[in-house]
């Protein structure tokens, strides 16, 4: 029976990752955090997918994160990916979702269609408070949906947590990364409702969309 079940084997190999709490402070108002993580995949399909073959694949992703923050009201963050191999997100796979959900070499170049390398994020963020422990937070830029409107506690990690796509990010819902938009948050107490609004490059059939 095993031969016949399509089972890609995943070995984490390193991860080194900087919690923002803990990344490298340079002055008062400009910090650096970064992640660093290697994976080797190995897939046994046996005869269940005849027209692929059973394949091993490397793969280590690096990012970089610099954040600034004149005052405690605004904030100028960028994040820098850059990575060596695909794994088995090269093609090489039967399965759809993507076997490590990380941000690979092919997904640091050109990205969106919109011949960007290896900058992932980059925008300003406010925040404006009132009273009554409210506060409304306006960020604009290169952003990443996923940041804002899926915060899963227990799989929304690539690196930390799950591998597969199908455990990161909510699957269920579509969520665009890396391309020009803005988010609101607004926040009171315990409670917050947030929103997202995106320009997006291109989709896998090249076309610009919203």
């Amino acid at each position: 029976m095993f031969n016949r079940i399509a089972l890609p084997v995943l070995l984490l190999v390193l991860v080194l990752k900087s919690a923002p709490a803990a990344s490298y402070e340079v002055a008062d108002k400009l910090s650096f955090g970064g992640i660093l993580a290697g994976a080797y995949q190995y897939q046994v399909l046996g005869d269940s997918s005849p027209e692929y073959e059973d394949n091993d694949r490397g793969a280590v992703p690096f990012q970089l994160e610099i954040s600034y923050t004149p005052t405690p009201s605004n904030e100028l963050f960028a994040k820098f990916g850059f990575a060596a191999g695909n794994g088995l997100n090269d093609g090489t796979s039967p399965f759809y979702l993507a076997p490590w959900a990380a941000t690979l070499e092919d997904d640091v170049k050109n990205i969106n269609g919109r011949n960007r390398d290896y900058l992932l994020t980059a925008w300003y963020k406010h925040i404006f408070a009132f009273a009554g422990e409210q506060q409304l937070e306006i960020t604009g830029g290169i952003i990443d949906a996923t940041d804002y409107l899926d915060e899963n506690a227990y799989s929304n990690d690539e690196y930390t947590q799950f591998m597969n796509e199908a455990l990161v990010n909510g699957p269920q819902g579509f969520l665009p990364s890396f391309d020009i938009g803005g988010a609101a948050e607004w926040e009171l107490n315990q409670f917050a409702i947030k929103g997202v609004a995106m320009n997006v490059g291109e989709n896998d059939d090249g076309k610009n969309y919203n």
